[in-house]
């Protein structure tokens, strides 16, 4: 099969975009036209002129409107216009910092140190965490990455809010991982939940950004279920959120309201003897 990098479908129109060598291309849906829309050499002057180190690499980049795209590298974010060839703002994160996710509604990043989350707006930076125990984690991926997670930051469709994964790790054995990256390989341990052992206990916060204070999804059920596809509905209103039995053949796509953290509204339910999928 043909590889494409970068596929997707430009909003507001029937076409996609992809990178062909050291371009970038739109074409139409049946794959009749097809235009150059900017080249990698467009993208990569305007970067260095706005402070971003381009990637040697294709760079990650998502669809915002019509005309622009938000391209990030690294800890660094810029917002493309497409038609001008020219970057419309760019954001920096400090490089030492894991996880940060860019929010360009309020221009805003969130980001992870060690066990905690923050939030940077320009040169404000608002501790959502500030956890001394390294027990409990704010921000970063649970459960294993399965079922699709890749990372504990969501920011709400506006900007307004915060929402993020907060796993107590208390009741979940060390398990010793080799760092062969040392001059002399060392023991490092990482919490790892053996089969037939207690498992992380995972709860999702909403950060309100006007009035910093947190509110917790009040989600009934076993500490240690799963919580997966975490998503704000466009009005900031509301989050969705599917729980998953321990078994993982029980599946809850269940409505939570975003400012009191109390259920809503169950939208829709699967079982199954086996096992349910909920990607």
């Amino acid at each position: 099969p043909e590889m494409i990098y970068g596929l997707q479908i430009r909003p507001d129109t029937k076409t996609c975009t992809k990178w062909d060598g050291r371009d970038f291309v739109e074409f139409s849906f049946d794959k009749k036209k097809s235009s150059v829309l900017f080249t990698l050499g467009d993208l990569v002057s305007e970067m260095k002129a706005n402070g971003i180190e381009p990637s040697r690499s294709y760079p990650g980049y998502k669809w915002l409107n019509k005309n622009e795209i938000e391209v990030s590298v690294g800890n660094s974010v810029c917002v493309f216009d497409v038609a001008k060839k020219k970057i419309k703002s760019a954001a920096k994160c400090d490089d030492d910092v894991e996880n940060a996710t860019y929010c360009a509604a309020n221009s805003s990043f969130a980001y992870t140190v060690d066990n905690n989350l923050l939030v940077r707006t320009g040169d404000k930076v608002m501790k959502v965490s500030d956890e001394k125990d390294s027990n409990i984690v704010y921000g970063q991926t649970v459960h294993r990455n399965e079922f699709g997670i890749d990372g504990g930051i969501f920011w709400s469709p506006k900007g307004n809010y915060l929402a993020f994964y907060r796993k107590d790790n208390s009741k979940v054995s060390d398990y010793p991982i080799v760092d062969v990256n040392e001059r002399v390989a060392k023991m490092v341990p990482e919490k790892y939940c053996m089969a037939g052992m207690d498992s992380e206990e995972v709860t999702v916060g909403v950060f309100d950004m006007k009035t910093q204070k947190i509110v917790y999804l009040d989600v009934e059920g076993p500490k240690d279920q799963f919580l997966t596809m975490v998503t704000w509905s466009p009005d900031e209103k509301s989050i969705y959120v599917g729980v998953l039995n321990r078994e993982q053949n029980h599946l809850q796509m269940r409505r939570y309201n975003a400012a009191t953290g109390k259920f809503e509204k169950l939208l829709f339910e699967e079982k199954n003897d086996r096992y349910v999928e909920p990607q």
